[in-house]
């Protein structure tokens, strides 16, 4: 199998914050495993370089070293294949993800088969995802709810409850139910403090409020909250999600952080299997990733699936979301996936 790449740039139209980060445009890698006139697409986006050593010149020579081992692989079942990549690939997980995406891509085309299908997770009929508003200025907020009116769900960043003034503001203009993603940011004496007030104004569920280090406290906070609370940052393998049961009732499965489709349809698994809830979720990256995310939707409770509605320009076309929030999947075999056509062609 043939490996090209090609970088691109995603911008948003507003700029995109958290409690910890920021940013209005990252470079990103478009990934092509190409085989007998066939090509499976992946991404992997220069996104918190140092976390997941990201960087465009680090990821390029990562999957430099891979083409030798891949022009004498032959395509197969991708989770098979992973294993070997995982080897190839360690400390890299965002090219692991693009590489693992791709060859799902391919394996579905040779197949003639959607990803889903593949997978076992072929019914998503209803699935809805959440539109996300990041941190800014109380009336930028409210300005991005407006943008998007009659979402079915909004997902709400808050890092402390400084913020819980914004979510009053924004309450003010939806009966939608709110997501709240804490990103690790909280301190658990605030937390607890506020739980009350976020059930008044119709969270619906909470993502990570308190840091990794902090997983003790969680238990405490499960119990008080009067709504699901969902693990982020706390799951990073599948050794790490039954250590979620007491202080969690889900976890959010983000196939870029955990390296591919394949494990994170593992993780999926191992979630229910332990009785948790699955949110499928995603970092800042365009349709050739949520296309691939989405082929999981039907194991989900929950879906946050929008960061290609950020962008200022998508690169590509594929499973998208309608007006609604309504998951759309196109009939193509693979995950659907394409490049536009002013996207520059991938290099020889």
């Amino acid at each position: 199998m043939r490996l090209r790449w090609i970088e691109i740039e995603l911008r948003v139209r507003d700029p995109w914050r958290v409690a910890d980060h920021g940013f209005q445009a990252i470079p990103a890698l478009v990934v092509a495993v190409e085989h007998d006139g066939m090509t499976g697409l992946g991404e992997a986006p220069a996104f918190r370089t140092a976390q997941y050593n990201s960087a465009i010149p680090v990821m390029g020579a990562a999957l430099e070293s891979l083409r030798p081992w891949l022009a004498q692989a032959a395509p197969a079942a991708p989770d098979r294949l992973w294993p070997a990549l995982r080897e190839r690939l360690d400390g890299h997980p965002f090219v692991l993800h693009a590489v693992d995406v791709a060859l799902w891509d391919l394996w579905g085309k040779v197949r003639d088969r959607p990803v889903r299908a593949l997978l076992g997770a072929d019914c998503a009929v209803g699935a809805v995802s959440a539109y996300s508003i990041g941190l800014d200025e109380p009336r930028a907020m409210v300005r991005k709810l407006r943008d998007k009116p009659g979402w079915p769900i909004y997902k709400i960043k808050m890092a402390g409850p400084e913020h819980l003034d914004v979510l009053r503001l924004l309450r003010a203009e939806t009966d939608a139910p709110f997501y709240v993603d804490g990103n690790g940011a909280w301190r658990p004496d605030d937390l607890l403090a506020s739980l009350d007030v976020m059930a008044e104004l119709g969270v619906a569920l909470l993502e990570q409020p308190l840091p990794v280090a902090l997983g003790s406290e969680m238990p405490g906070v499960r119990r008080r909250a009067a709504f699901p609370v969902i693990a982020d940052e706390s799951v990073t393998t599948v050794e790490d999600v039954p250590g979620c049961r007491d202080g969690f009732d889900g976890v959010n499965v983000k196939p870029l952080k955990l390296g591919g489709l394949s494990p994170a349809a593992e993780v999926a698994r191992a979630a229910r299997d332990q009785g948790l809830s699955v949110m499928l979720g995603c970092v800042p990256e365009s349709t050739v990733g949520i296309s691939a995310t989405a082929q999981l939707a039907a194991w989900a409770d929950y879906l946050d699936l929008d960061s290609a509605l950020l962008l200022d320009d998508d690169p590509a076309t594929g499973v998208s979301i309608d007006p609604r929030g309504r998951v759309r999947f196109p009939v193509d075999a693979g995950t659907g996936a394409r490049l536009r056509a002013q996207v520059p062609p991938l290099p020889l």
